[in-house]
């Protein structure tokens, strides 16, 4: 076997992360890049670049806050038999579903569905892959942690559809605070992966864990197990426990 350039790439000045070669139409390739651009070859030509790509769509106030407004990186690809999925930065997912009718154009040929994410996710999508029936996602995030959902109707899909796999345990980087609950046996744990994780140590398992956009460097339990007090870089936050998440409360700084 003996690879060869493609002499027709145009790709000197572009950075690829990904790549993946379509189901449908066939000898059709989507090309993901690091500024958010999705490019897509016919066998080896340059066919377009696709108008919906997350480079020509207005980012919203939100993600443009999150984003700090760098550039959307397309980090992983995945077909679908009438489309494919990007996975980006800031464990975002983008589903583009192949137009039936024939477009205008050739940059119009694939339609944004549906845009979500994981939530208090701010990491890249590194890897993704579909069940054989294509009812499945699952995905690995760069903190080591894996999500999946059902996109039987991707349409209506939302940030909360996105369930943990494995989230048991930090990583990457280390464990940077640890606290013992009183009153309950329940252990709270923060790291650099910047999560907060809550621990049964008789049932060993995860009761509960949120990340944040910056790192927790110590962590207090209050003697109910209601309350934790965290530690950030400027400040600290009191926050409340609740049956399914854990909320800021107060700050001081």
């Amino acid at each position: 076997m003996q690879l060869r350039p493609i002499p027709s790439s145009n790709l000197e000045a572009t950075n690829v992360l990904c790549h993946v070669w379509l189901k449908q139409p066939e000898d059709h390739m989507v090309i993901g890049t690091d500024d958010g651009d999705l490019l897509v070859y016919e066998k080896s030509s340059l066919l377009c670049r696709l108008a919906e790509a997350p480079k020509n769509l207005k980012k919203s106030d939100a993600e443009a806050l999150e984003t700090g407004n760098k550039p959307i990186r397309i980090e992983s690809l995945v077909a679908l038999s009438k489309g494919f999925i990007a996975g980006c930065s800031n464990s975002t997912f983008r589903l583009y579903s192949l137009v039936q009718d024939r477009p205008t154009s050739a940059a119009d040929m694939f339609t944004l569905v549906q845009t979500w994410s994981v939530n208090d996710h701010v990491e890249e999508v590194t890897s993704m892959t579909i069940s054989p029936n294509e009812d499945s996602l699952m995905c690995v995030l760069s903190d080591n942690q894996i999500f999946s959902c059902s996109i039987v109707a991707p349409s209506n899909l939302k940030n909360e559809d996105m369930k943990p796999v494995m989230c048991e345990f930090h990583g990457p980087g280390s464990i940077t605070g640890m606290d013992l609950c009183v009153r309950k046996p329940l252990c709270v744990t923060c790291g650099m992966d910047r999560s907060i994780r809550i621990w049964n140590y008789l049932d060993f398992k995860v009761e509960m864990f949120k990340y944040f956009n910056e790192d927790p460097f110590s962590v207090a339990f209050h003697p109910t197990g209601l309350h934790l007090l965290v530690g950030f870089t400027d400040k600290l936050r009191l926050m409340n426990v609740l049956m399914d998440d854990i909320r800021p409360y107060k700050e001081f700084r």
